[in-house]
């Protein structure tokens, strides 16, 4: 082979490596920034979950005076937004059980922005309070399932704030405690004790839950959240 076309030759071979070491460095660099993205948009859609149950908290203090009322405060903002907005990241990321977590979580924070639940129900306490743990409680699966996924893929610190959980759970719990005793042994309260039984034990079994995580109940009680 000449020399001429040895040059060429590694000429051509110097380019293709070259080009192909490049546009490696290239992917890998649009990869990584992709991951920030994602990160990003998945710690965006873990506070949002803590506006949501700080939402939360601020109702279930105030909520005997509107279900003596029947009357609950307008909720204007649209607490579904984030959801949609990062939807595609949710989706393209997520495992499809993860999004399903995520998914029922807001499906919950929308029905609480739209006042769900029955102001013509038998029991307005139950009809009220199933609302707001359940919310709670699905709140706190996806942030805490979020934290994970953020820590175990993405590398990024996802320390928990569970007092924005424990406040809401523990005065649900109390409110039930206060009503179990106000409620009498008659059996026309038997529906009424069974549902109460059923939002305080799953109140319990989140603050047993935040307890494994660390959280330690130091909140003082709030009367406006007694009956």
């Amino acid at each position: 082979m000449s020399s001429w076309l040895q040059t060429c030759v590694s000429s051509f071979v110097g380019t293709g490596v070259g080009g192909a070491i490049t546009w490696f460095a290239t992917e890998r660099r649009a990869q990584r920034e992709e991951e920030r993205r994602a990160g990003r948009a998945l710690a965006a859609i873990r506070t949002e979950l803590l506006v949501g149950v700080n939402r939360i908290a601020g109702s279930v203090i105030s909520a005997q005076n509107f279900i003596q009322s029947g009357s609950p405060p307008p909720i204007t903002d649209d607490l579904s937004l984030m959801y949609r907005t990062h939807a595609a990241v949710l989706h393209a990321r997520l495992s499809a059980m993860d999004v399903l977590t995520v998914t029922v979580a807001y499906s919950w924070l929308m029905q609480y922005s739209r006042s769900g639940y029955s102001t013509g129900a038998r029991s307005r306490f139950v009809a009220v309070f199933e609302l707001y743990m359940s919310v709670v409680n699905a709140l706190y699966k996806a942030y805490m399932r979020i934290g994970e996924i953020l820590e175990a893929d993405y590398g990024l610190c996802a320390a928990a704030e569970l007092a924005m959980f424990g406040f809401p759970a523990d005065q649900i719990a109390d409110a039930c405690e206060h009503k179990l005793r106000a409620l009498s042994h008659a059996d026309t309260n038997a529906e009424e004790r069974e549902k109460v039984l059923q939002i305080k034990a799953c109140a319990e079994w989140l603050l047993a839950d935040l307890g494994k995580h660390g959280f330690v109940k130091t909140v003082l009680k709030a009367d406006a959240a007694k009956p």
